[in-house]
């Protein structure tokens, strides 16, 4: 009745703790290597042997998960018990163990019984004994006290002229059963351990073999901050108090003279459309992942995984679709589309890619950050939806991961942590970053609330408080927890809030760029140093805010840069709707050789940083 009680699926090599979980009805998540059906209906148990997660599909069962290493010990201790229990006399012959099994021992018994037979103790001397022959069917014959060897023994000297008995067989039977038990418990016991210390490294790298940026090649895309301000007045529909406000954010906003904006708005508002949209987007991806694959020469048949993000556009099919009808990639790559997540969605997706990554041995995975500015320019004169409408331009990014070891030696970085922390379920900051219509009901943005900054700095407060204790040096860490009992506890007065020096842990930040007025809280915050946040204030001024795929340009400034060596940490971290706070830290496998890397900074790197603090 116990149909399909036993599965046995070896996965990877690579060791795991046993694991027990309860299967439901339908598809429950459990450590398999793959897709694994139990048929009968009647099944109470089932014992799965594997390393990875997948699902397993059964009915109502109780699901016993094993990795393969626990049943190799197992099953080598049930082996030594089964050999040990076959035997029923042991004999010492010169310091040799004659291993007898039940079937001779009878025979044995009566041999060295002085009340049965002859004592062997007694009339053995100057005799030899061997070993116990063949004959009498397993048994044991003694001729002129002289046997010769055969099967009949276990372990037996096939010298004729062996040793004399010496010893009763008690004692070396009670010992060598006491041996046998203790090694066959020693050896489970090894191997319980190495599972459990080998444990953490179950988890395979993911390596960021590299990453490519794009640099729209058209200079009709590019737009000063002037000529942006004209072909909004051109369209006749912001009023004049809106343009002065417009014009004062622009000013502020940090962004420089040379931003790119989509073709088609340069020539709006008649221009603006679906198919526009689209084209935007498929120049900016065609343009980021061509650029990624000739750098990295991987061939799109290796590749696994894509996932892409793009909060505002949202075509059907999906990014990811678009991205497998171009390439023509084979018909089971895993493809995953975001939207919706703001400008965090970037890391949010390699975040995924890293997940997917750890259950799909030997593979690439592709991911695709980009924003539309197309589909979403705000043409009403709600102040708070006008913002994004001045900070917002083109860009996107291609990266490509992989958990082959093979790729360790080729890869830039490899992930070392990501935190994502997400605040929606309180309304305040729920409502931080909300699209909907304006108030004349003619247009729909996205609306910036006034507590925005506030939300941030909350959010980004449970973040690195989660991201500090695995990267922190332990005397920052103890500096906080002593600030923190002393506040919260002890109700000591006058102690400030204790903000650990970051600049400790990672030697590269690459920080959102969401604004200059969130650069200067993020810099006030974080104690950051000018130098540190040299790369976020360069990628705003040169190609302002790019969302998703900000954090990517800023890393490649600091590689055009020539700052990035082997060992250092880069910490990206990001805003988005929700509200949500992401960071992914990096750690660098090698030094970073500028005059051999090719990024959108490569050509003008000499002219940067400007000053941008007026």
């Amino acid at each position: 009745m116990l149909s399909s009680l036993l599965l046995f699926h070896l996965g990877s090599p690579s060791p795991l703790c046993c694991n027990i979980g309860v299967a439901t009805r339908g598809s429950t998540a459990v450590p398999t290597a793959s897709w694994v059906t139990v048929p009968a209906a009647s099944c109470w148990v089932t014992i799965v042997v594997s390393n990875s997660i997948s699902a397993v599909t059964a009915p109502s069962c109780l699901v016993v998960v094993v990795s393969p290493i626990a049943v190799v010990a197992i099953a080598s201790w049930i082996a030594v018990v089964v050999v040990v229990s076959q035997i029923d006399l042991v004999v010492e012959v010169e310091g040799r163990c004659l291993l007898v099994p039940s079937s001779a021992s009878a025979t044995i018994r009566r041999l060295v019984d002085p009340e049965d037979g002859v004592d062997l103790r007694e009339q053995s001397e100057g005799k030899s004994w061997s070993g116990f022959s063949d004959e009498a069917t397993n048994g044991a014959v003694y001729q002129d006290h002289m046997c010769t060897s055969g099967s009949g023994a276990i372990g037996g000297s096939n010298d004729t002229t062996g040793g004399v008995l010496t010893s009763p067989p008690n004692k070396s039977y009670a010992e060598f059963i006491l041996v046998s038990l203790r090694c066959g418990m020693l050896a489970s016991i090894l191997a319980t351990l190495y599972c459990y210390l080998m444990k953490p490294t179950r988890k395979k790298h993911v390596y960021l073999v590299d990453f490519a940026c794009y640099k729209p090649h058209n200079p009709a895309c590019m737009c000063t901050k002037e000529h942006f301000l004209k072909l909004i007045k051109s369209t006749g529909k912001f009023r004049d108090e809106s343009l002065d406000f417009l014009r004062k954010i622009l000013e502020r906003s940090g962004i420089g003279e040379k931003t790119y904006i989509p073709e088609c708005i340069m020539k709006f508002p008649e221009y603006i459309s679906l198919d526009e949209a689209k084209g935007e987007t498929e120049s900016v991806m065609i343009g980021a992942i061509d650029e990624l694959m000739l750098k990295t020469k991987v061939k799109k048949e290796e590749i696994g995984i894509i996932v892409t993000n793009c909060s505002l556009f949202n075509s059907i099919p999906s990014l990811s679709s678009m991205v497998v009808n171009h390439y023509k990639l084979s018909h089971n790559v895993l493809t995953y589309n975001l939207s919706g997540m703001g400008c965090s969605a970037g890391l949010i997706s390699v975040d995924l890619a890293k997940q997917l990554l750890q259950v799909r041995p030997n593979c690439y995975a592709l991911v695709f950050s980009t924003e539309n500015l197309s589909s979403k320019v705000y043409f009403g004169n709600n102040r708070s939806m006008l913002v994004s409408n001045c900070l917002f331009r083109v860009g996107g990014a291609a990266i490509l991961l992989s958990n082959r070891s093979s790729d360790s030696h080729r890869s830039k970085y490899y992930l070392k942590h990501i935190v994502r922390t997400h605040n929606g379920s309180q309304d305040q900051y729920y409502n931080s970053i909300l699209e909907k219509e304006d108030e004349d009901g003619v247009s729909i943005g996205i609306a910036l609330s006034k507590n925005i900054m506030n939300s941030a700095g909350k959010t980004l407060k449970a973040n690195i408080s989660t991201l500090g204790k695995d990267v922190l040096p332990l005397i920052e860490q103890v500096k906080f927890l002593a600030n923190l009992v002393a506040r919260n506890f002890l109700k000591i007065r006058g102690i400030k809030a204790y903000t650990p020096n970051f600049m400790l842990a990672f030697e590269h930040f690459c920080i959102h760029t969401g604004g200059k007025a969130v650069q200067e809280e993020m810099q006030k915050v974080l104690k950051l140093s000018d130098w540190h946040m040299e790369p976020s204030r360069m990628t705003l001024y040169r190609y302002g805010n790019t969302s998703s795929s900000s954090v990517w340009y800023e890393l490649a400034y600091c590689e055009a840069k020539g700052r990035v060596k082997k060992g250092h940490r880069i910490w990206q971290i990001a805003f988005g709707s929700g509200f949500k706070c992401n960071s992914a830290v990096w750690c660098a496998l090698q030094t970073i050789d500028p005059v051999k890397e090719k990024n959108p900074w490569t050509d003008e790197i000499h002219e940067f940083p400007v000053n941008v603090t007026n």
